[in-house]
């Protein structure tokens, strides 16, 4: 299972790919940098490093697997 942040999650649908996004931690403000991905770009990327897609779910499909902010994908790694 691997899980990035999807572009199309309604807090950032109409933001750029890359943000920079303040994080709380410990009372300390930590500016972290974030990618968010489309469906169809992870599934090629994921395909590209060798992965064989099983499912990839999003905020259509999620089935209550996790938040609405992610992509998940569920993967099996091919034989070289």
């Amino acid at each position: 299972m691997i899980t990035v942040w999807d572009k199309n999650q309604k807090k950032f649908e109409n933001s750029a790919k890359e943000k920079i996004i303040p994080w709380e931690k410990d009372g300390e403000v930590y500016d972290r940098y974030y990618y968010f991905y489309e469906k169809e770009e992870f599934r090629k990327l994921l395909e590209s490093v060798g992965f064989k897609v099983v499912e990839i779910y999003d905020k259509e499909n999620l089935k209550g697997l996790y938040s609405e902010r992610n992509l998940i994908a569920i993967v099996e790694k091919l034989a070289d």
